[in-house]
């Protein structure tokens, strides 16, 4: 399934990509073969429209999916919470 968002990221076509995350919601959390989600994809292209949907969609997120989706008390919150994953890359 993460090989057909990015097709459909790569498309550009925000409404179908919108379309596709309600349908498969279970894909933001799946990695591809470098160990990208697909809310990590999906934040890489930069299409505000898909990353808000995709947000609306995501029950829990990574250290990374909390910084790079702009949530600052997450990530406060995380690294409280366990403050090993500063130095996990």
């Amino acid at each position: 399934m993460i090989n057909e968002l990015k097709e459909h990221l790569k498309s550009r076509d925000e409404a179908a990509l919108v379309a596709f995350l309600e349908k498969h919601p279970e894909v933001l959390d799946q990695s591809d073969d470098n160990g990208a989600t697909g809310f990590v994809l999906v934040a890489y292209y930069q299409l505000p429209t898909v990353l808000a949907k995709a947000m609306t969609l995501k029950a829990d997120y990574s250290l990374y999916e909390a910084i790079i989706s702009g949530q600052p008390d997450l990530v406060k919150s995380k690294l409280a919470a366990a403050p090993t994953l500063l130095n996990r890359h």
